[in-house]
């Protein structure tokens, strides 16, 4: 699915959640299914928050491994360029 699509289905997705007033990890693969049939019962997977982050290792990314050597990257900068 081509990522402008995949971000439309979020944002029902996220109104979903809004108009029910709950948590968008509290929706049911109905009220999912019923925005795309391409949701299905896996769609617990998504909401894993700690998976979502770690996913993203490369360089810049969210990962904790990428965002420690971000830190440390920044303060050898902030030690090699300190007054």
């Amino acid at each position: 699915m081509p990522f402008r699509e995949a971000h439309g289905l979020s944002g029902r997705a996220v109104f979903q959640a809004e108009s029910k007033n709950v948590p968008l990890n509290q929706l049911t693969v109905e009220d999912l299914s019923a925005i795309s049939p391409l949701f299905d019962g896996d769609v617990a997977a998504v909401w894993d928050y700690t998976s979502s982050v770690e996913q993203y290792s490369a360089p810049g990314g969210t990962a904790r491994s990428s965002v420690t050597a971000q830190v440390q990257h920044l303060r050898r900068w902030l030690q090699d360029h300190a007054q």
